[in-house]
């Protein structure tokens, strides 16, 4: 038995196949009628697919619909597979105005019929899709229909608008040469809704894809647009329309106009009959008054080949038009067509023309010109041959052997193969590659060094032609490179450039150097990276090396793989004597709150480098290198002010020396600690003091030490009349701060106070200080 969710999913395969059943069946004419698009944007007319349903949502009756019955089916989409793999079903709920959505029901299938609804009543509804989460369901998962949107429909409900009659164009009325339609009034009616199709009886008005709601309103001006075409016969009908139902103007009989051809039928030239190239150039006689022409091209079965609008203005000449299209015909029967159009409209199609192309044939043979034999260095050759012949034809006449168009090669593939097996296959457009009879391709990869052969083969849309005759060439192999410097004793240059004779074809080079204690430099150089001129190549790493023995060797490589090693070559280079110890110079003791002390000690005669080491009570908080310029070594000392903040406590630190002889040995160890920080302490305040002559008082105090900010605070007799906070290294010296708050200050008696802050905390608010203003 299958199981729910394995049914559901076949459902939905099901439904899935059906849908695009229907799509592959879809008339061709759908399509033609499609592409004839208004000449909106005149640059050719637009086709667009249909997409499958992605999304869970309702589908009919349609949300806003009226005039429904009151028995309706609802029907939406099927929702996507359950994602937790159980079982899945939906449920409905309807209510009129007032209700409220109670869902019931559990279905699965994707419509639920309603009925016994009451006449002009406007009805709400929704389906809500339900997942089960495990296997009873006792855990669900609501999703609604359409993101929660609720949809309505109204049923029919009164009598149906009053008969009434057409007016104008009159029945079987000619050379209309307005788009008006008009008709009388029908009583009751509150909309009216208008078709008008090339056939008669057409009751769905499926030309236009729907009856045209106009409103409620008797005239109607058709559009100008490619339903509407000036010299045709077109059949019209009106339908008034309410909550009752609809009435068809003139008890339901269709009446008939023809509109005047007021641009004209186009007058078609060639192609015709049998022609004999496959891009034919299609010429019309120019209409007098058209803007704008529609070329359509059908195949033998009535497939739509081409279609494309062209501007008269550049197209058109002394009284004729020309376009020829960017399309390439196969052999066979083709039929073509023109329509003209101005801002007035569009004409009608013009009587069609038929042509014929021939067969056409598969190309000749190519004959390769190079790479031939020895072509030494040269790992991307260009692959050079002559175009595949045409082929002849004749027209009918025995004595003119003409040449074949239609067996040109449009199309060549380059193989290129070694003694195992394939290294290259490609195709590539004639019209990229060749020119003037000759065809070339440079090749896509490097090769190797060996013997290759190769071959083309021309192809055009009948089919291939023969493969070339094979050609054969020979590729010397990728060299190893010769070693030129350093070599022997090289003293003090711990930097040595690197000097070797440049491979023909190799466009890296690998640099390997072993030292004393193994490798010590590996690195790939391009070509241009390594200086190459044609006949060296030279590098200087920025690597610097230890005294003593070195060897070196370098490999080539371009895109066909990598070359041999060269040679190895040896040098050596002085090995100065080891550094000595440094001597520790600061900090030392405490240090207070400095939490990024600088460290200095002596500087060591040798030394080239110094290792700066640092523990604090916690372990390890400082490791770090530093060349003698970025210790800022003057000749007696060297210092580093590392960016790491310490923590409070004991540490201690040591620096080694070193150089390329080797590592230098570690000084003595040197102690210092760092204190935790406290409040600050309360200012003591100097002035102003006692009467004064000025209403803007310079305000000073005495610099309390560890105080980072002050906060300023003045009262009169009633209320505060200023605060503000100061940073104490814009306002302070060496032992005092002063500041002039930006207040003028009424006369009369004032107080004044300063409080300290730092980083731990609030400090104490001073005494206040009293003063007066006569």
């Amino acid at each position: 038995m299958i199981s729910r969710p394995t049914r559901n999913r076949l459902i939905l395969i099901l439904i899935l196949i059906m849908t695009l059943m229907a799509l592959a069946a879809k008339p061709s004419n759908v399509l033609a009628a499609s592409a004839q698009q208004a000449p909106a944007s005149k640059m050719g007319a637009v086709f667009s697919g249909v997409s499958a349903v992605t999304t869970f949502g309702k589908v009919s009756p349609a949300n806003g619909a009226t005039s429904q019955a009151t028995s309706v089916t609802l029907k939406w989409n099927a929702a996507p597979s359950n994602p937790y793999g159980f079982d899945q079903y939906y449920k409905y709920c309807y209510y009129a105005t007032g209700g409220t959505c109670n869902y019931a029901g559990v279905l699965t299938t994707t419509q639920y019929s309603i009925s016994g609804l009451t006449q002009g009543v406007t009805y709400f509804w929704q389906i809500q899709l339900v997942n089960c989460k495990d296997s009873t369901c006792t855990q669900k998962e609501r999703i609604d229909a359409d993101g929660g949107q609720v949809w309505s429909f109204t049923t029919l409900g009164g009598n149906p608008p009053g008969a009434f009659s057409k007016s104008m164009p009159a029945d079987n009325d000619l050379s209309i040469a307005s788009r008006m339609l008009s008709w009388q009034s029908s009583t009751g009616a509150t909309s009216y809704q208008v078709c008008y199709t090339p056939t008669i009886n057409d009751t769905n008005c499926a030309y236009l894809g729907a009856w045209k709601d106009v409103g409620n309103v008797t005239t109607y001006t058709m559009p100008n647009d490619a339903k509407f075409i000036w010299g045709n016969r077109y059949y019209w009908q009106v339908k008034a329309v309410n909550s009752g139902g609809n009435t068809l103007a003139n008890s339901g009989t269709w009446w008939s106009f023809t509109t005047a051809n007021l641009i004209g039928k186009v007058t078609l030239i060639s192609p015709d009959g049998i022609i004999n190239e496959s891009t034919p150039t299609y010429r019309w006689n120019e209409l007098s008054g058209a803007t704008w022409y529609y070329l359509w091209i059908t195949g033998s079965t009535g497939n739509t080949v081409f279609n494309q609008w062209y501007q008269a203005s550049a197209f058109c000449n002394a009284g004729t038009c020309a376009a020829t299209p960017s399309i390439t015909l196969g052999g066979g029967d083709f039929t073509w067509k023109i329509q003209a159009w101005n801002s007035t409209g569009y004409g009608p199609w013009s009587n069609a023309l038929a042509f014929n192309t021939p067969i056409p044939t598969p190309p000749g043979t190519p004959t390769l010109v190079s790479p031939s034999g020895d072509i030494g260095t040269n790992y991307t050759p260009t692959f050079i041959w002559n175009a595949a012949p045409m082929k002849a034809m004749s027209n009918g006449d025995s004595t003119k052997i003409e040449p074949r168009e239609d067996s040109t090669a449009t199309r060549y593939q380059l193989w290129i193969g070694d003694p195992s097996g394939k290294v290259y296959s490609a195709w590539y457009d004639a019209v990229s590659i060749c020119s003037a009879g000759s065809c070339s391709v440079t090749s896509p990869l490097t090769l190797k060094g060996g013997t290759y052969t190769w071959w083309v083969q021309a192809w055009n849309s009948a089919g291939y032609g023969q493969w070339s005759t094979g050609k054969v060439f020979s590729i010397v192999p990728l060299g190893a490179a010769t070693l030129v410097t350093p070599t022997g004793y090289i003293d003090t240059n711990y930097n040595p450039t690197y000097t070797w004779n440049q491979v023909g074809g190799s466009t890296w080079y690998y640099l390997w150097v072993n030292g004393p204690n193994g490798n010590v430099i590996k690195q790939w150089y391009t070509s241009a990276q390594a200086n190459c001129n044609g006949t060296t190549c030279s590098v200087t790493p920025a690597t610097t090396l230890r005294s003593g023995a070195h060897t070196w060797w370098i490999q080539t490589w371009n895109e066909a793989g990598i070359g041999p090693w060269s040679a190895p070559m040896a040098f050596s280079t002085f090995t100065p004597p080891l550094p000595g110890a440094s001597t520790l110079l600061t900090p030392s003791g405490d240090i207070g709150t400095n939490y990024n002390p600088t460290y200095t000690w002596n500087q060591v005669t040798g030394a080239t480098y110094y290792y700066l080491w640092v523990n604090g009570p916690s372990g390890v908080v400082i490791q770090q290198w530093y060349t003698s310029a970025q210790a800022n070594c003057n000749g007696t000392t060297c210092s580093a002010t590392p960016a790491t903040t310490l923590d409070v406590g004991t540490h201690s630190w040591w620096i080694r020396t070193w150089n390329a002889g080797g590592y230098g040995p570690w000084s003595s160890a040197m102690t210092f600690s760092v204190t935790i920080p406290t409040v600050p302490g309360a200012a003591t305040l100097v002035s102003p003091t006692g009467s004064i002559g000025t209403n803007n008082p310079d305000y000073t105090w005495n610099k309390v030490s560890d105080a980072t900010w002050y906060y300023l605070w003045i009262n009169d007799a009633s209320s505060n009349v200023f605060k503000q906070w100061y940073k104490a290294a814009d306002v302070c010296g060496a032992s005092t701060c002063t500041v002039t708050a930006p207040v003028s200050l009424a006369t009369g008696p004032h107080f004044w106070w300063i409080q300290t802050w730092n980083s731990v905390g609030l400090g104490p608010w001073s005494t206040k200080l009293d003063f007066s203003i006569p």
